[in-house]
């Protein structure tokens, strides 16, 4: 397959991706974090053309996206410093195939990267500053030609020697009907990659629901999500039962071979639910989903969920019920001392404005404090005129968090996924490390230290500490900042105010 790769050499202009980063409270349960900085980045679209991933790398982020160049969509890549500076913009081009809802995962020197040709999947591997170091390569067992279904929902792992790549393939109604309309069948379909980007296992592991053709909206992503376990995965989708109707979340267990380890079992006991999202802490995956009831009924809303397992999939109690029938775009994840629940929400009536609400909770779904907005450094909990509460994800679980929503400042008229990054409410300061070469001293910590700043003195036991007024180098995996080795100093990190 010939393929071309390139970097823009300049910026699209326009309201787009938007990062923005966070500071923490001070304690558990504590008000709700606040926008630490923010950027937009340079390229705007719908929510189709903007459907990405998101992936912590321990001193930053790295994102994909589909992003259109000349009226084709092309795959964009993204490295985000700790304070949400843009490091790397990279476009890379697939022709002639299009790109369509990509999906990354770091191995703690590159990205493994699958993508949606629409009717083929492709795996390519990447360097930490975005070279291309193997393919793209077709990802096998998938129809071709005239009678080919459609792909789409790519989620990617890094399993420790593999990259595992769960995605969908949409296998069409009838022989004779179009891409773009009628119902699809669809296939939940399993990938074992090696860093050379060749294929050692290939499975279809569960029908899931039949659906209609979602136009660019990306539902697709909403059928399934996937927690890595040490030995394999934990797998809930949005299906009819392996014994048949009701249409529902069901979760299974299956090892690295894709073979199933867990009888079928849905995944809460008393609700029907569509959308699950996984969260994984070492120790327990918290899941969470939501049951849509229509008017007119008395119940009508959107009623969220959420219920924790243990490692072999046996639940750790009852689902737990949370939020608004208002709220939507339910999602969990870990942020490295609790689970926290984020869903979207209208706030603010009288503007029309949507906020993100969080709520951490324990691995029994308990929560551990009332939920909260995600307010700017103004107070103000408002994140647009529209909030799609599409591609709503956090990741990472350190001192810094990384996560992007989908928000509108008009209704279906711009889109723009907002990047922002959390901190945790207990910060530890990160190792500081110093090095004599020549006549300067040379300081360096980690690169996912936003929060803290250089301090130094000359005698720590009587101070005075006083913040070091020259900003530090990011260098991709840590700070660093050079000074003269003229006097005797002390130096330490100390978290910002």
């Amino acid at each position: 397959m010939h393929s071309r790769f390139h970097s823009p050499t300049r910026r699209l202009q326009g309201i787009g991706l938007t990062v923005v980063c966070l500071f923490g409270g001070t304690a558990v349960g504590s008000a709700a974090p606040t926008w630490r900085a923010s950027q937009t980045l340079s390229f705007s679209g719908g929510p189709g053309a903007l459907s990405g991933d998101l992936v912590a790398t321990g001193n930053g982020a790295a994102a994909v996206y589909a992003r259109q160049v000349g009226g084709a969509m092309h795959l964009g890549f993204f490295r985000l410093g700790p304070d949400a500076q843009t490091l790397i913009d990279q476009v890379y081009d697939l022709s002639p195939w299009p790109c369509y809802q990509p999906a990354v995962a770091f191995d703690g020197a590159g990205f493994g990267v699958a993508v949606s040709g629409f009717t083929q999947a492709f795996f390519l591997r990447l360097s930490a500053t975005g070279d291309v170091l193997a393919g793209p390569v077709q990802l096998p067992g998938l129809p071709s030609g005239a009678e080919a279904g459609r792909t789409a929902g790519f989620r990617v792992f890094w399993t420790g020697h593999r990259f595992a790549v769960f995605g969908l393939w949409l296998e069409r109604e009838f022989p004779w009907q179009e891409l773009g309309q009628g119902h699809f069948h669809t296939h939940l379909r399993y990938w074992l990659v090696d860093p050379t980007g060749a294929v050692e296992v290939q499975r279809t592991l569960r029908r899931l629901a039949p659906m209609t053709y979602p136009g660019v909206e990306g539902a697709e992503r909403d059928y399934y999500d996937v927690a890595p376990l040490p030995d394999g995965f934990f797998v809930a989708s949005y299906s009819e039962s392996a014994a048949g109707p009701p249409l529902s979340v069901y979760y299974r267990r299956f090892d690295l071979a894709g073979n199933p380890t867990r009888e079928e079992q849905p995944l809460f006991a008393a609700q029907t639910a569509q959308g699950p999202r996984l969260a994984w802490n070492g120790a327990t995956v918290a899941a969470t989903a939501v049951r849509i009831v229509s008017l007119p009924h008395p119940e009508a809303g959107n009623h969220l969920y959420r219920r924790c397992f243990a490692p072999d999939g046996t639940p750790r109690g009852p689902e737990v019920a949370y939020g608004s029938r208002l709220g939507f775009g339910p999602v969990v994840f870990w942020t490295g001392m609790r689970f926290m629940t984020a869903f979207c929400v209208l706030h603010d009536w009288d503007r029309l404005g949507y906020a993100l609400i969080l709520e951490p909770f324990d691995d029994t779904g308990s929560s551990l404090g009332p939920e909260g907005p995600l307010r700017d450094a103004q107070g103000r909990a408002v994140l647009g005129r529209m909030a799609f509460g599409v591609d709503l994800k956090f990741v990472g679980s350190g001192n810094v968090l990384y996560a992007k929503a989908q928000t509108s400042d008009a209704f279906a008229i711009q889109i723009s996924p907002l990047w922002f990054t959390l901190v945790n409410d207990v910060l530890t300061p990160p190792p500081l490390r110093i090095f004599r070469e020549g006549g300067e001293v040379a300081l360096r910590w980690p690169g996912d230290a936003a929060p803290f700043g250089l301090e130094s003195a000359v005698d720590p036991a009587r101070g005075p500490w006083s913040a070091v007024e020259s900003p530090p180098v990011f260098r991709l995996d840590h700070f660093e900042l050079r000074q003269p080795a003229a006097d005797t100093r002390f130096f330490r990190l100390q978290s910002l105010p």
